[in-house]
């Protein structure tokens, strides 16, 4: 016989024989089921891909609506990141989340740099909730 077929015949036998008891086809057909789940999925990923969230879409289309600079932009998202916050969005809730965050990303920087997110800060805050809250009624 040949030595090529002894040497598949071999293989088939391991296949089949005691020690997995699985066929050669059985694998065959798991791997197809697997790869037909995964096409599957990944269609399925492909085309839904416009109608998952993205927040940081929604908050470049907010904020522009309400007429934030870049720099105001970039400032929020800065402070949304070292802060560990999902979204910039957050921080438009309301100008008390605004302060606690903004004031606690000041503890973490430079003075001159505090001093400069401060007034990105409180210029953000007027354009966001009108008049700035800096000076609230007994305060």
């Amino acid at each position: 016989m040949n030595p090529r077929w002894d040497m598949l015949d071999e293989v088939s036998r391991a296949f089949v024989g005691q020690r997995w008891g699985v066929p050669i086809w059985g694998l065959a057909v798991v791997a197809f089921v697997v790869a037909l789940i995964g096409g599957l999925w990944g269609w399925q990923r492909w085309t839904s891909r416009g109608q998952r969230a993205h927040p940081m879409f929604s908050f470049l289309t907010l904020a522009h609506q309400c007429g934030l600079s870049w720099r105001q932009q970039w400032t929020l998202f800065l402070i949304a990141r070292h802060q560990g916050l999902a979204s910039p969005l957050t921080l438009m809730l309301s100008p008390d989340t605004l302060h606690h965050h903004a004031g606690l990303y000041q503890e973490d920087i430079s003075t001159r740099r505090g001093q400069r997110v401060a007034g990105v800060v409180s210029s953000v805050e007027a354009d966001l909730f009108g008049e700035s809250q800096t000076h609230r009624a007994g305060s």
